[in-house]
This record gives C-alpha cells, sequence and structure tokens, in this order.
C-alpha cells in the first residue's frame, strides 16, 4: 500500500469569512483534506479488513508449523517471519484506528453544529484550525499505519516462501514446484519492499531536485 499522505491542498475561503463577519451566511473556510482524496477510505480498507485477515493468517502459520515441525524445511524461520508479520500487521491495525479519530470532513462537522452556531464570531476559524491540527495527527499516525501494513505484507510473503520450501524428506518434481512457489513468494516480498519503501523516497528525492532546479535563475545564455 502506497499514498501520499504529505501534502493537502487548500480550498479558498470566501473574503467574508476571512475578515471574521458575523453577519454573513456561513461557508466553509480552508479545510485539510488527504491527496488523493480517496486516501482515507484505501487506508481504513486496508487496516480494517485486510490487515486482520492477514494477521490471522499470520498466527496460523505459526501454529500449524509449531505443531508439524518436522514437516517443514525451516520451521523455526518460518515461525519468526510469521511472528513478526503478525505483530506488524497488528500494529497497522492499531495504528489505523488512531489515525481514524482524527480525519474528518465539514459535511460531518456540519452535523454538529448548525448553521446558526456557525455564524458566531470567530467559531469558523476556530473550527479549522482544529481540523488543520487533527489532519496532521491523522497524518502521523496514517504513514505508521502505512509502514506497519507494507513491513507485515513482506513478512508475511517471505513467512509464506519458508513455509513453502520442501523438506529434506521430499524430492523429485514434488520438490522442484515447491521450489518454485518459494521462488514466487520471495519475489513477492521484495517487490513489495521495492515499492513501499525504496522507490518511493528515490521519487521524493528526484522531486525534489526538480523543484531545486527549477527555482534556479534562469541567465540570458550568453557566456
Amino acid at each position: 500500500m502506497t499514498g501520499n499522505d504529505r501534502e493537502s491542498s487548500n480550498v479558498s475561503a470566501p473574503a467574508s469569512i476571512r475578515r471574521g463577519s458575523s453577519d454573513t451566511v456561513f461557508r466553509r473556510p480552508d479545510w485539510r483534506k488527504p491527496s488523493p482524496l480517496g486516501y482515507g477510505q484505501a487506508l481504513e480498507a486496508a487496516s480494517t479488513v485486510a490487515a486482520p485477515l492477514l494477521a490471522g493468517f499470520s498466527i496460523a502459520f505459526v501454529g500449524v508449523v509449531g505443531a508439524d515441525a518436522d514437516k517443514f524445511r525451516w520451521p523455526g524461520q518460518a515461525m519468526l517471519l510469521s511472528l513478526c508479520a503478525g505483530i506488524a500487521l497488528v500494529a497497522a491495525i492499531q495504528c489505523g484506528f488512531t489515525a481514524r479519530k482524527f480525519l474528518y470532513s465539514p459535511a460531518e462537522l456540519s452535523e454538529w453544529w448548525t448553521p446558526e452556531d456557525l455564524k458566531v464570531a470567530g467559531r469558523a476559524e476556530r473550527l479549522r484550525e482544529e481540523q488543520r491540527a487533527a489532519f496532521a495527527i491523522w497524518q502521523r499516525w496514517a504513514g505508521y499505519s502505512r509502514h506497519a501494513y507494507n513491513l507485515g505484507i513482506v513478512l508475511f510473503a517471505a513467512a509464506a516462501g519458508t513455509v513453502v520450501a520442501p523438506p529434506h524428506a521430499i524430492g523429485g518434481e514434488q520438490a522442484f514446484l515447491r521450489w518454485c512457489g518459494m521462488a514466487l513468494a520471495m519475489g513477492a516480498a521484495a517487490a513489495e519492499l521495492s515499492l513501499a519503501f525504496l522507490i518511493p523516497p528515490i521519487g521524493r528525492w528526484r522531486q525534489t531536485r526538480q523543484r531545486g532546479h527549477q527555482a534556479e535563475p534562469i541567465g540570458d545564455g550568453r557566456r
């Protein structure tokens, strides 16, 4: 799971609200919002649906491998990776739950505050500042949840690879198929690791360099 919870767009507020006028109909002031707009829903789905299921499978791996350790090639490594995956995914659930408390929209505010309440001088600006502060907290916890979820996916795929690896007693075609399965699982783990942790920092570094070059003064071309 990837996402950009670092930046948000603001909608310009009407001049009457910026001046703090209390005799006009309330209009929504500037609000911070996720970018892209669906990122909040995606994070909620990952932390409340996908992460619990994968955490359950990870704990199941630990129980299965522990009960029949002699049937696996690397039982210790499989149990360790599965346990770490379960812990990371549970952390994603917890962080996602904490983050969700701080993400709300102007429409949700309108359910609690009537138009008459919002006409009170200074209240609209105060609500906007509260939303901006809450959004900053949401960004931080959303980042924690995203990183924990991505790490859990990497560990889960690696654990699956060690579980599929053929034990020493198996040979021939079945061993070959199991090695192929392990290679696929480890390749998926490597792909998730690259997409979630390696490629995004490189992209942000390139964007920073491009912005730096664009900010440099342009000469007249004479030497």
